[in-house]
């Protein structure tokens, strides 16, 4: 089963605009929390983004450059993760700008579609609502 799982993923991941989240039932064992983080990526890379409104309003308002979050993608780490959320598989992210700064940024992707990836919003984490690696909620 791990061997056709491997094939599959390399099949998606040389489509023009793959996505990973609907291959989830033949690819058991692989965490679904990155599957929506990895349909981001791909997505990014492939520059199919749309930035909604209320993320650029948020990106302005904490001096986030939109260059900063499309290049640090790649080292997202899931924060929360909605991959069955109504409008769509959405994932909140930590992500760091170009002068290492955290920011945190939903992603998601619209109920039925495959592209494309829509940047929701993205904003500075508050110290004292954010444990040290801004990573998980405090108490």
């Amino acid at each position: 089963m791990v061997f056709w799982s491997t094939i599959l993923l390399f099949f998606i991941h040389y489509r023009s605009v793959p996505t990973v989240s609907k291959y989830v039932k033949l690819t058991k064992g692989v965490d679904l929390q990155s599957l929506v983080l990895m349909d981001i990526q791909r997505l990014v890379a492939y520059n199919e983004v749309v930035i909604s409104s209320h993320g650029y309003e948020e990106l302005a308002a904490d001096d986030i450059f939109v260059q900063d979050v499309l290049l640090s993608i790649s080292e997202a780490v899931v924060v929360e993760d909605y991959p069955a959320f109504g409008k769509g598989p959405c994932v909140l992210v930590l992500q760091e700008d170009n002068n290492r700064q955290p920011v945190h940024v939903v992603w998601g992707i619209a109920r039925g579609k495959v592209s494309p990836a829509v940047l929701i919003t993205a904003y500075r984490p508050d110290p004292e609502k954010w444990v040290d690696d801004f990573t998980r909620r405090k108490k």
